[in-house]
């Protein structure tokens, strides 16, 4: 995805004052915006896959396979664990690869809004 640089940028510019050691206030940001896209996700009401293979469509009318459904949630794992030990930057990467996935279409201003929220 060629928009994931920008985004990145997008997530340091927001998060600047975490770079001048504020490890509270940067958590803070992240937990928001896990919770935002751990919200997303569970409105889309996919199921733990019993095979990598079985097919889903979610409330957005997308399809996902059992491998993407369980990426997805690996992936929000990390991004939790990452938040939860200081990491932002990590978070927020995470975060990243599965709001593409819940939003494909997204708009590049809704996960920067997203990623400001608290």
């Amino acid at each position: 995805m060629t928009k994931t640089p920008f985004l990145f940028a997008a997530a340091l510019s927001v998060c600047g004052f975490a770079m001048i050691g504020a490890a509270s206030a940067e958590s803070v940001d992240c937990n928001a915006a896990v919770t935002r896209v751990k919200f997303d996700l569970d409105a889309l009401h996919l199921p733990t896959p019993a095979k990598p293979t079985q097919v889903f469509v979610g409330k957005n009318g997308i399809e996902y396979t059992g491998a993407e459904v369980v990426f997805m949630k690996h992936e929000l794992a990390a991004a939790k664990d990452a938040c939860r030990r200081g990491e932002t930057t990590l978070s927020m990467t995470d975060l990243e690869k599965v709001y593409a996935k819940v939003k494909p279409q997204g708009d590049e201003r809704a996960f920067a809004k997203l990623k400001t929220q608290e």
